[in-house]
């Protein structure tokens, strides 16, 4: 039992940790990711739009901008280098021509800037601008591995099926439709930002696993120092009732050989009579809490051996003939021959004769009991069924309490204690089975379940 506890203690506080280790490397991945695809497309942005907008009112506000812009007008009658333009050569002034030429220029100047913002943080791009008709009219890239033809290739793809943005060929890429009807593509590859993300959740993965390693060792250790102080008080528990229980063998030993003298001497008596049954009923009450005190300490685990199921079973249902008989109970078994088992057979008798015992002594005048052991899927069922009186719903989860008796009054007057169903379930767990119960329309069934080994 204090084994159970710990190992549940351990996993409690295995769970809470890993849960919590967990939670924040999950957390940790998760805003790499984001941060990873807000970068992607933060490039993919920039690459497409180089120049900043100073119009946006998120970018600079009125005041800035006024500040910022030169005068239209002061530009227009001044030259470059600040002569004005009324006192400048005809031959010196900018031709219209030459003013044109200014806008002409910005895409070779947005490669330029593309090209430069790359460079520093080692982002593999590709910029294309393509005519209405699909034909390339510029293209600028740094992708390794992968020929220009090859991009323009995935580019035309795109631009059939009309997608602005996505991913292809693992390159991710946007489509941008300009104002005079060309088209400019930009691709990022972004296999090394996978990379990176596989090598983060391998680093992650490799530190839970050292993680979960560490909190395994850890929640023993904590347990073990949580349950000591209950395995200190339980064993000295146990060790009371067994040494309370050795030492109240040696009086009555006395007061029942003292009793039987007086009997031999004055004869049969009604006050000897009394005496020597309640030295047999607290006998009896003093074995089975030596019994328990064993169960519990698990001492006799080490006593498990392979024997006959069958013959077990069927040599403690014989003594119980002639108690069903006195009773005018039929009993009915149905045990196949040679059946091994490995386990205590001492304790599987004692279970057998528990139930037995059970239902004989609550089995209504001239009914059945059937006693059945049979093999279901790779384990053994020993199931005891009676007729008598419904045990309710609410007292079936209690009957396998210790000192626990449904009619203490009938309980008392039959010499019982509660210990009987209490010491069965204990063997059941110490044979790593289970025992239960079921009652109705006045069918009572005790099932045993043996696991096979």
């Amino acid at each position: 039992m204090i084994a159970k506890l710990q190992r549940k203690i351990t996993w409690m506080i295995f769970l809470i940790l890993s849960t919590v280790l967990g939670g924040i490397v999950i957390a940790i991945n998760i805003s790499n990711w984001q941060s990873t695809i807000h970068a992607s497309d933060r490039f993919m942005e920039l690459f497409l739009n180089p120049f900043p907008n100073p119009l946006k009112e998120e970018t600079l506000d009125s005041n800035a901008l006024r500040e910022e812009i030169p005068d239209i007008n002061a530009m227009s009658e001044t030259a470059s280098d600040g002569i004005p333009l009324s006192e400048m050569a005809p031959d010196q002034a900018p031709s219209s021509d030459n003013l044109l030429n200014l806008s002409e220029s910005d895409e070779n100047l947005q490669n330029e800037f593309s090209r430069n913002l790359a460079v520093p943080f080692g982002v593999e791009y590709a910029r294309l601008t393509f005519d209405s008709d699909m034909n390339l009219l510029d293209s600028s890239m740094n992708i390794s591995g992968i020929r220009e033809s090859t991009i323009a290739d995935y580019a035309r793809e795109i631009l059939e099926n009309r997608s602005l943005e996505g991913t292809a060929h693992d390159l991710k890429y946007q489509m941008r439709i300009q104002k005079n009807g060309e088209y400019t593509l930009i691709f990022l590859n972004i296999t090394p930002w996978i990379k990176q993300m596989q090598q983060a959740l391998l680093l992650s993965a490799c530190g839970l696993l050292i993680g979960f390693l560490a909190f395994g060792l850890l929640a023993h250790l904590l347990a073990r120092n949580l349950v000591r102080p209950v395995a200190q008080s339980f064993e000295r528990q146990q060790q009371f009732i067994s040494d309370a229980s050795h030492e109240f063998k040696t009086p009555l030993a006395v007061i029942r050989a003292n009793a039987d003298v007086l009997e031999s001497e004055i004869g049969e008596n009604k006050w000897l009579t009394c005496i020597q049954t309640e030295i047999s009923r607290t006998g009896d009450l003093i074995s089975s809490l030596l019994t328990l005190a064993r169960l519990d300490s698990g001492s006799e685990r080490k006593l498990h051996a392979r024997f006959d199921l069958s013959h077990a079973i069927l040599s403690v249902l014989m003594p119980f003939e002639s108690m069903a008989y006195e009773k005018e109970v039929l009993l009915d078994w149905t045990v196949p021959p040679e059946i091994d088992y490995f386990g205590n057979e001492t304790q599987i008798k004692q279970l057998t004769a528990i139930l037995i015992d059970n239902a004989v002594k609550h089995a209504w005048t001239g009914s059945t009991i059937s006693i059945r052991l049979q093999t279901v899927r790779h384990k053994l069922l020993l199931s005891v069924t009676n007729t008598g009186d419904t045990i309710p719903k609410e007292e079936l989860n209690r009957i396998f309490e210790r000192f626990y008796r449904i009619d203490k009054s009938r309980s008392r007057e039959e010499g019982r204690y509660g210990l009987g169903l209490a010491i069965a379930q204990q063997i059941m767990k110490a044979h790593r089975g289970t025992l239960q119960a079921e009652s109705e329309n006045h069918q009572t069934t005790f099932t045993a379940l043996f696991p096979l080994r």
